[in-house]
């Protein structure tokens, strides 16, 4: 296996631009709770994020089917609470936090808004960031900058926002009953609310449509799935499905356009002075202890902890399917007595690669058997499943080959293969993951890097170059 040769380290795409026609599904990546709407000849795409930070990304799109991430709505989960700052066992917010909201823009004040109920909190946020002339620019934001503007005291669950002709503001919300609330003109306090039908629908002004909806397809996790709508003469919608009544594999384009999207990076190098939005943190990040600059992004340690789902600054990367490998190379120079650091396939059941460093020296080993039950709390930290060698070496290479595919039912296995490399060139296998398809923890695995104390503070790493790609 290969390591970062010049070729290989072009700023291309990840996923397949789709051109005259598109397969389903559209993205193979955890994109799910949807909510979907058009400003000028731009389409953008907001999702759920749970405790990941920062929450609710923003994709965007000119056809519907090519995307890229651009902002994230909530600029960090440590609004919602100090839970949301992993500050221990007792006090962290997995599961919680970002689940189905919706986002829109508003001519008449040139803003985005979001808004969304907060897991744990009983209360509906709202988020405002400036359109900078969205309406007179085609639907282009080239700058966003998301503010929280306040709370309501209500949970509008799995809400969606609707500005009417006169720019009254709507919000349909519900879960065993769907329910259409009048706001003030601020957003934030309610006028009256009237119960319509059944749950969890948003409101838009008719037209021509397509219905862009996720589709479980675990371990990937929910991802997004694409089809025609025909309306009858009673104005009722149907999906146009395939002969045997399911999602079409393939479909034509729903737009016809010249513009394209970058799509998911590559590559990597964290020497911009922000993080790609492609990139979440394990709950809210303490600033403090990361920096990115032209040496790439050093992550010190930032808690003092016994296991991976209590260290802080952890960072997430989705998992593009079905199957991708991602390499990470990374300087441990850094690294203090009882540290412990590497690569993640990262759920509520993980496992890692990575560098131990102890009064012994440093270790490459692979680690397993980290787990969550079912009310979130670690049940097992994990175990040195396999041991490499111990290194002396400032650098080290750190692949996960993930096959993601969707595995239906109790019979498909679906397998991370981990390895490492002192040169980034010559690789060696260490360590097999079984990952499971349950749904309970709702987001797909993800990649993950880490650097956590269990001894003292002080240590550190820095990730070099961050490679994906297909497989």
């Amino acid at each position: 296996m290969s390591g970062f040769g010049a070729a290989t380290l072009a700023r291309t795409p990840l996923n397949i631009r789709q051109e005259s026609a598109f397969s389903n599904p559209v993205l193979v990546q955890d994109l799910p709770d949807i909510d979907i709407f058009r400003v000028g000849s731009v389409y953008y795409y907001s999702t759920s994020t749970f405790a990941f930070s920062p929450g609710a990304p923003v994709l965007k799109s000119y056809d519907l089917i090519n995307w890229t991430p651009v902002t994230h709505s909530v600029p960090d989960v440590a609004d919602f609470g100090e839970e949301y700052r992993l500050n221990g066992d007792n006090d962290r917010a997995y599961v919680k936090g970002v689940w189905a909201s919706s986002m829109r823009y508003r001519e008449s004040d040139d803003k985005f808004y979001w808004m969304g109920c907060i897991q744990s909190t009983g209360k509906t946020f709202l988020y405002t960031a400036p359109g900078n002339g969205a309406a007179d620019n085609d639907g282009e934001n080239d700058n966003w900058e998301w503010t929280l503007e306040g709370t309501i005291d209500e949970c509008f669950y799995d809400n969606g926002i609707f500005f009417d002709d006169d720019d009254t503001m709507y919000v349909t919300w519900g879960n065993r009953q769907l329910r259409v609330t009048q706001l003030s003109d601020d957003g934030l306090s309610v006028v009256r609310t009237e119960t319509i039908y059944d749950s969890g629908d948003d409101l838009y002004l008719e037209g021509d449509w397509h219905y862009l909806a996720f589709m479980d397809a675990y371990p990937a996790g929910r991802i997004p799935v694409l089809a025609p709508i025909t309306w009858s003469d009673d104005d009722w919608p149907s999906i146009l499905l395939d002969a045997k009544g399911g999602w079409g594999v393939t479909y034509p384009m729903p737009v016809k356009t010249n513009k394209t999207v970058t799509g998911v990076e590559r590559l990597n190098d964290f020497s911009a002075s922000t993080l790609h939005p492609e990139w979440e943190w394990n709950h809210s990040p303490d600033s403090e202890y990361f920096v990115l600059g032209s040496g790439g992004l050093t992550l010190k340690t930032a808690s003092i902890v016994g296991d991976l789902f209590n260290a802080r600054n952890t960072l997430t990367h989705r998992i593009t399917g079905p199957r991708s490998v991602a390499t990470w190379h990374l300087n441990i120079s850094g690294l203090t007595q009882g540290d412990r650091a590497g690569a993640a396939i990262f759920r509520d059941e993980s496992a890692y690669i990575g560098v131990h460093k102890d009064t012994n020296g440093t270790k490459v080993v692979f680690f397993n058997e980290i787990n969550m039950n079912q009310q979130w709390q670690t049940v097992s930290r994990g175990a040195i499943s396999l041991s490499g060698p111990s290194i002396d070496a400032d650098e080290i290479w750190l692949r996960a080959d993930v096959d993601v595919t969707p595995a239906f039912g109790l019979s498909p296995v679906r397998e991370a293969h981990f390895y490492y490399s002192l040169d980034g060139e010559n690789w060696k296998q260490l360590g097999r993951f079984v990952l499971h398809n349950r749904w309970q923890w709702f987001t797909g695995f993800r990649f993950a890097v880490f650097n956590f104390a269990t001894v003292k503070l002080g240590g550190q790493i820095t990730i070099k170059i961050f490679q994906n790609a297909l497989a």
